[in-house]
């Protein structure tokens, strides 16, 4: 959970600034090549490693909390794998740094929220969407946007300024501030 007086007015990137210092937290602990989905996703390769959820407690204007949730697969067991009906993978196939351990990453990505998040709290999520397009395992991929009543096609184009997915449409370039991707890699 993170304080914030008055709650930024970009809080809905939030989930992305914060995928981006789990992915460079994973990075200094020698763990190199995930990539994030938007908005809330880990991979590695083509294997989901993770998921991060947020959620806001409180009033735009005053004190307010945001819970983040973050899930990441360190080292799942076969009976495990066989239930989940995507690809996955963990922390230990993916290889990790001598040393490595379960406490060892939360105190890293304690360690990096704690450096970060007030940057964001100040200069908002712009400085870390700057960082996006590195990480972006989507950008020129044929997608499926799903939201609550539809579904939208097109091609992901990155993300805009404020967070927002850009998808490539028969209607020309559209920006989707909420939904789930649904991820299919061409052979």
């Amino acid at each position: 959970a993170w304080r914030f007086d008055d709650l930024p007015a970009d809080i809905s990137s939030f989930s992305l600034v914060l995928g981006i210092i789990i992915v460079e937290t994973l990075e200094k602990l020698g763990i190199h090549g995930v990539r994030l989905k938007w908005p809330n996703d880990l991979y590695f390769g083509r294997a989901k490693l993770g998921g991060l959820l947020t959620e806001v407690i409180g009033e735009p204007q005053g004190e307010s909390y945001v819970i983040a949730g973050i899930g990441i697969n360190v080292a799942m067991p076969e009976t495990a794998r066989s239930q989940i009906d995507q690809e996955i993978t963990d922390l230990c196939s993916v290889g990790t740094a001598p040393g490595f351990s379960r406490n060892r990453l939360v105190a890293a990505l304690i360690n990096s929220m704690c450096e970060h998040i007030p940057t964001y709290a100040l200069k908002g999520a712009k400085a870390f969407l700057e960082r996006w397009p590195a990480y972006d395992i989507c950008k020129g991929q044929s997608v499926r946007l799903l939201m609550a009543r539809n579904t939208v096609q097109g091609v992901a184009l990155g993300i805009d300024a404020q967070g927002r997915l850009l998808l490539k449409t028969e209607r020309g370039v559209e920006a989707f501030i909420s939904g789930e991707i649904s991820l299919r890699f061409n052979s």
